[in-house]
C-alpha cells in the first residue's frame, strides 16, 4: 500500500526516514498550540473569501467571524500580506485540498492561499505560520516546494511562481523575517527532484535519525528509539575508559555532539514535561523508571502587560521625568514599524515613496545599535 505523505510532514520525513515507519504506530501529538492557529487561519480565510473574492473550503460555510482577541493582529497581518501581493485580475483560493499520486506514494497538502494569473501560467502560494518558533525560510522549506509541485499537477499549464512564508510573530530584531519568499522557475525539475528524495526516504524507512527540526513536532516523541538512546548515553556509569577520555577542555567533536543532542531532545523533553504536568494534575507524585520521585511546586512566573496603555500611564505617573522613563524603556523595532505604518497609513515595506521601514530608518534607527545573530548550521 502506498504511503500517504502530507506536505507539512516533509521536513520530518526527509530528515528522519524512519518516521515513515514509527509515526503510524502512535497517537497524534496532543497539544493546544494549534487551537489558536486554527482560529486565526479561519479568520484570515474568511476575510480573504468575503472581501477579496476568493473561493474557500467547506469549513467556512456557516462560519461566523468574531473580531476581537489579543492575536487578531496576526490575522490582520496575514490578510494584508495577501492583499498587497496579489495582482489585479488574479484568482484566489484558500486552503485548497491538493493531492497527487506518484508511482510509490501519494502526496497531499492544502496551502493557505493560492493565486493564479488569468493565463494560469504563474502562481503565488502563501503559507501562514502563527506560532512563535521561526520556521525554515521559503527557499529552504520543503512544505512550500511540495505545494508548488501539487499545484503544477492540478494545473499543468503553470510554468513558474512564487512561494512565501508569512510568520507575523517572528522578531525581526533577532533577524527572523516575518515574510520570506522564493521563486521557482522550473516546476518540472522541482517535481522530479522532490519525487526522488521521497523515494529515497521510503527505501530507507527503517533508519531513524534524530535532529532538532525533525523531532520538534514528531508525535513519536520520547518513545523514539533514537531519542531513548540519546537519553541513555547521558546516563552512562563512569569507567576507566570513560575517564581516560576526559580532557582539560572538551574537543571540537564533543562540543558539536553535545549541542546537537541538546537541540534534538529539547522539543520531546518539553512535550514529556507537559504530559507529566497533566499526570500531576490528577495525582501528587509520579515515580520515574529510575526510581526518582517527581512532585511539583508552584511559584510566581514571568510578568506580562495585558493592557500596555494603562501600564504606560502608571509608569509616567510614578516616574514623571523623561530621564527616569527612558531607563525602563525597552522598545520593539518590529512594533515601532507597525505603529508607524498604522499612524501614517503607509505600507510597512516595498517600493512606495513613503514606507514605515524608510521612516524608521531615517528617524529612529540612528538612535539604535543592531547586533549580530550567530546561527549554527548543521550540514
Amino acid at each position: 500500500m502506498k504511503p500517504v505523505i502530507r506536505s507539512s510532514s516533509l521536513d520530518r520525513v526527509l530528515s528522519c526516514n524512519g518516521s515513515l515507519t514509527l509515526v503510524p504506530l502512535v497517537a497524534a501529538r496532543q497539544g493546544t498550540e494549534g487551537d489558536e492557529g486554527t482560529d486565526l487561519h479561519q479568520k484570515t480565510a474568511f476575510r480573504i473569501v468575503t472581501t477579496l473574492g476568493a473561493t474557500g473550503p467547506d469549513s467556512l460555510i456557516g462560519y461566523t467571524y468574531k473580531p476581537g482577541g489579543i492575536a487578531d493582529w496576526i490575522s490582520d497581518f496575514c490578510y494584508n500580506a495577501v492583499k498587497e501581493n496579489t495582482p489585479d485580475g488574479w484568482s484566489l483560493e484558500c486552503e485548497a485540498e491538493l493531492s497527487q499520486e506518484f508511482d510509490r506514494f501519494t502526496l497531499t497538502g492544502h496551502p493557505d492561499v493560492v493565486a493564479l494569473n488569468p493565463e494560469v501560467t504563474e502562481f503565488k502560494i502563501d503559507d501562514f505560520k502563527t506560532g512563535y518558533a521561526p520556521v525554515d525560510i521559503a527557499e529552504m522549506n520543503w512544505q512550500l516546494l511540495a505545494y508548488a509541485v501539487l499545484l503544477k499537477a492540478a494545473y499543468p499549464t503553470l510554468k513558474r511562481g512564487q512561494v512565501r512564508i508569512i510568520q507575523p510573530r517572528n522578531d525581526e530584531d533577532d533577524g527572523f523575517p516575518r515574510i520570506s519568499e522564493a521563486t521557482i522557475e522550473d516546476i518540472g525539475v522541482a517535481t522530479a527532484g522532490l519525487e526522488a528524495r521521497i523515494n529515497a526516504a521510503i527505501d530507507n524507512a527503517m533508519e531513524v535519525n534524530s535532529g532538532k527540526s525533525q523531532c520538534s513536532w514528531c508525535p513519536v516523541g520520547c518513545q523514539c528509539p533514537a531519542l531513548q538512546l540519546d537519553q541513555q548515553i547521558m546516563k552512562l556509569h563512569l569507567t576507566p575508559e570513560a575517564l581516560a577520555r576526559i580532557k582539560s577542555k572538551p574537543d571540537d567533536a564533543l562540543l558539536g555532539d553535545w549541542v546537537i543532542t541538546a537541540r534534538t531532545l529539547s522539543r520531546p523533553t518539553e512535550d514529556a514535561e507537559k504530559m507529566l504536568h497533566e499526570r500531576l494534575d490528577a495525582k501528587p507524585e509520579v515515580i520515574a523508571g529510575c526510581g526518582t520521585q517527581i512532585t511539583r511546586k508552584v511559584q510566581k512566573g514571568a510578568w506580562s502587560w495585558p493592557n500596555p496603555l494603562n501600564a504606560f500611564r502608571a509608569i509616567k505617573e510614578l516616574l514623571p521625568t523623561e530621564d527616569a522613563q527612558a531607563k525602563v524603556f525597552r522598545p520593539s523595532v518590529t512594533a515601532i514599524r507597525d505603529q508607524i505604518a498604522e499612524t501614517y497609513s503607509v505600507p510597512k515595506t516595498g517600493k512606495a515613496p513613503r514606507t514605515a521601514e524608510g521612516m524608521f530608518t531615517a528617524a529612529i534607527a540612528p538612535h539604535a545599535v543592531q547586533g549580530e545573530r550567530k546561527l549554527l548550521q548543521f550540514l
